[in-house]
């Protein structure tokens, strides 16, 4: 029996075996936030402390084979909001027409210039037409109401703007409960993919200055920081 077992194995894996069409290969690359230790004071009383948290991002690649990629989008966004679930959204534009750019950080800032020089886009442009372009760039139907369009521009600007710049994943939304994540799986919606992370929290309000927290760094400590590979919102 042993070795009809071995002679099926091999015929399997080496007589028949099939490779891939090179098309069909691709890597990915993913950041994943490292956990950060307790600190407790010299009694062994729980100072800071660190819990795991499901978080919620996308594989762009999968999601653009998609026939249906901003339905998609538009659909998970509902599902999110009908979930009292609240998605990322840095995009600086208004929610509702007339557009108008929002005020941005220096990191907004950033992100929108790379953004308009990839696409060859006036640094002038309005943001109503900046949302036109959008919309026909990215296929979204024309039937698709403005206020629906502009929620999907959000998600797709943060999908695009990480291939342009150096930065970290996209998250869509962050320590979302197990529940939420069982009805995405059951829905099939294509791309997701949940990531463990770690969020602090802080069992006491003394000694700031020792605890400490951590920030994204600013326009002048990007400039040192990039030479050694470090994301422009790196934490």
């Amino acid at each position: 029996v042993l070795g009809i077992y071995v002679t099926n194995l091999y015929k399997i894996q080496i007589v028949n075996a099939v490779s891939p069409p090179s098309g069909d290969t691709r890597t990915v690359t993913y950041t994943v936030r490292g956990a950060r230790g307790d600190i407790l004071d010299r009694n062994g009383t729980l100072l800071v402390s660190s819990s795991a948290v499901y978080d919620l991002k996308f594989d762009y690649t999968m999601l653009q084979s998609s026939d249906t990629m901003c339905d998609d989008i538009l659909r998970l966004i509902q599902t999110a909001e009908e979930n009292g679930v609240e998605h990322n959204d840095t995009f600086p534009v208004t929610e509702m027409p007339t557009f108008a750019y929002t005020v941005m950080s220096e990191s907004q800032e950033y992100r929108l210039s790379e953004y308009l020089n990839r696409h060859d886009l006036d640094e002038d442009i309005s943001a109503t037409d900046l949302v036109v372009w959008m919309k026909s760039h990215y296929g979204i139907d024309y039937t698709t109401s403005l206020y629906d369009t502009r929620r999907i521009l959000g998600v797709l600007y943060e999908l695009d703007i990480r291939t342009i710049i150096n930065t970290t994943d996209y998250v869509f939304a962050n320590d979302v409960d197990i529940d939420f994540i069982s009805l995405l799986l059951e829905s099939d919606f294509p791309g997701i993919v949940i990531d463990t992370s770690f969020e602090r929290t802080y069992h006491t309000s003394y000694a700031a200055h020792i605890l400490g927290r951590i920030g994204q760094m600013n326009e002048e400590e990007y400039e040192i920081y990039k030479e050694y590979d470090y994301p422009m919102d790196a934490l």
